[in-house]
C-alpha cells in the first residue's frame, strides 16, 4: 500500500468487519462518467487503446493457462513419484526429478524449471503491458482531463479499467 492509497484509505467508508476499503459503487462510476465530459476523438481513443489491452492480455491469460496447467501436472507427477520412492528405496527428491520416467517429460526438474521461468516471464509480460496500457491511456488524455477525472473520482483513486469498463457499458 502506498502513502496516497493510505490516506485514501482513511477518507473511504470502511466496513466494521473488514479493515479492507470498500470498492465505490457502481453508481459512482456511471456518475463520473457522465460528469467527466470526455471528448468524442478522446473517447474514441481510449476505447480503443483498451481493446488492444484486453485482446493482449487475453492472450497472456490462455498462456498462463496452459502454463498452470503444465505445472500442475509437473508437480502432481513429481508428488506421485516422491509417495513411490518413500517406501524406504532411499531416493533423493531430485533423483526423482530427473529420472525422466514420464511419458511427456514433465517431471524433470529442467522443464519444471523452464515452465516457472516462462510463467515468470509470462507476468513480466503483464506488468509491462498494464504500465504501456496506463500510459498510452494518459498520452491520449489532455492534462485537463486528467485533473478533471481526478477531481470527480474524490474520494476515492480513480480506477481506469473501471472506468473504461463502464465507458463501454454505456
Amino acid at each position: 500500500m502506498t502513502v496516497c492509497d493510505g490516506l485514501l484509505c482513511r477518507a473511504l467508508p470502511v466496513s466494521q468487519t473488514l479493515t479492507k476499503c470498500e470498492p465505490p459503487p457502481e453508481a459512482h462510476w456511471r456518475r463520473v462518467i457522465a460528469a467527466w465530459q470526455l471528448p468524442a476523438a478522446s473517447k474514441g481513443s481510449v476505447l480503443a487503446c483498451y481493446d488492444v489491452y484486453e485482446s493482449k492480455r487475453a492472450e497472456l491469460l490462455r498462456a498462463r493457462d496452459r502454463i498452470a496447467r503444465a505445472l500442475a501436472a509437473a508437480t502432481s507427477v513429481a508428488e506421485q513419484q516422491l509417495s513411490a520412492s518413500s517406501d524406504g528405496s532411499g531416493a533423493s527428491a531430485s533423483a526423482v526429478m530427473n529420472d525422466g520416467s514420464d511419458s511427456s517429460g514433465l517431471a524433470d526438474a529442467s522443464s519444471y524449471e523452464e515452465l516457472l521461468a516462462e510463467m515468470d516471464s509470462n507476468l513480466r509480460k503483464e506488468h509491462v503491458l498494464e504500465l504501456t496500457f496506463q500510459n498510452t491511456i494518459y498520452t491520449h488524455l489532455e492534462r485537463f482531463d486528467v485533473a478533471r477525472l481526478c477531481v470527480l473520482t474524490y474520494p476515492y483513486k480513480h480506477d481506469i479499467h473501471k472506468l473504461v469498463s463502464v465507458m463501454k457499458q454505456s
